[in-house]
């Protein structure tokens, strides 16, 4: 199932978003991650075979996914 994933926070609401104890912010970053990983998923594949500075620089650019989270 993890291959739908991205699709569950694309489609469902905010409200049930919310409703799983989401944030309001975390909700906006899950989702700018959900259609990164749709649009964009060579840019993602892989992340566990990169160095942890490479996988960082893949990270960053996606809304809401700052320094710290990337370093998690």
């Amino acid at each position: 199932a993890p291959a739908r994933a991205p699709a569950g926070f694309r489609t469902r609401s905010a409200a049930q978003l919310r409703g799983c104890g989401l944030s309001g912010g975390k909700v906006k970053a899950l989702r700018a991650l959900a259609a990164h990983a749709h649009t964009q998923p060579e840019a993602l594949a892989g992340l566990r075979d990169l160095s942890d500075a490479d996988a960082v620089k893949r990270l960053l650019p996606v809304t809401g996914i700052g320094p710290w989270t990337a370093q998690m």
